[in-house]
């Protein structure tokens, strides 16, 4: 299990930080809609500090300062949306995942290696969390749909 401990500092820094990120994302000229999504999740973890571990299994690619923003909206959807426990939904965020590592220019290898790891382990995930979490609820599902548009 990976460890990230970005969001174990104090409130007044992470707002700093927080505030240089969404100038950072203007700068690299991201929706404002995208920019929301990113915002709700690092806000999530503002609030959830001991919940983000950034990349599982993999070294986190950096995306501003020690936080990786395509771990951060993957690790968020997760824990908000419970959408481990179904297979469509798992998919669904796994392949934005994917997605946002060709909007931050990762590279080909980097987006087909991740997420052929995320493919690999969809069945036994998928069956942990089920038993772990039980089902997603479809008022997930439509809170996870209206998330993910965000990102178009």
């Amino acid at each position: 299990m990976s460890v990230n401990d970005f969001f174990q500092r104090d409130y007044d820094e992470l707002y700093r930080d927080r505030q240089q990120l969404s100038k950072l994302l203007k700068i690299r000229c991201f929706s404002l809609n995208y920019i929301s999504a990113i915002l709700e999740a690092y806000d999530f973890f503002v609030i959830n500090k001991n919940d983000f571990d950034g990349a599982t299994l993999l070294q986190d690619l950096y995306d501003y300062k020690n936080l990786d923003l395509k771990a951060l909206v993957h690790d968020y959807i997760y824990l908000k949306f419970n959408c481990a426990s179904s297979y469509t939904y798992k998919k669904k965020a796994d392949n934005l995942f994917a997605k946002m590592h060709s909007h931050f220019h990762n590279g080909d290898l980097e987006r087909i290696t991740r997420r052929t790891g995320l493919g690999i382990s969809t069945t036994p995930f998928l069956i942990f969390n089920i038993l772990k979490n039980g089902v997603m609820k479809k008022e997930q599902k439509n809170t996870m749909d209206l998330y993910l548009i965000k990102f178009n």
